[in-house]
């Protein structure tokens, strides 16, 4: 079985790709962050207006339960900088966009 599924959502002259990953409970099958239904993949990077974020949302869990039998856990994303820094790690932003974090220092 796949890591991830995509599933993609079309209207006229829109489109949006949504990766879901598999689900770790036994409430959801495909999970995934709401932050995805923000933009447009195509055309590329243009707002997706909140009424119309629910709306694909809706619509997306409708058609996963009725048509495929797939339970849908669409939810908030999370920070995982802001996370790792309140378990004291200090990020360490390189130029080439990514982030390493160091351990803080123990105490002896």
């Amino acid at each position: 079985m796949p890591k991830c599924e995509t599933i993609i959502y079309e209207e006229p002259d829109h489109k949006l790709v949504i990766e879901f990953d598999i689900s770790g409970v036994p409430q959801f099958d495909l999970c995934c962050d709401d932050v995805q239904f923000q933009k447009w993949t195509e055309p590329a990077g243009k707002p997706i207006p909140k009424e119309k974020q629910e709306e694909i949302i809706k619509r997306m869990r409708h058609w996963a339960r009725t048509e495929k039998g797939l339970r849908l856990d669409i939810g908030p994303g999370v920070d995982f900088v802001a996370y790792m820094e309140k378990q004291g790690f200090i990020p360490e932003r390189r130029p080439d966009g990514t982030t390493v974090f160091k351990r803080p220092n123990r105490k002896k």
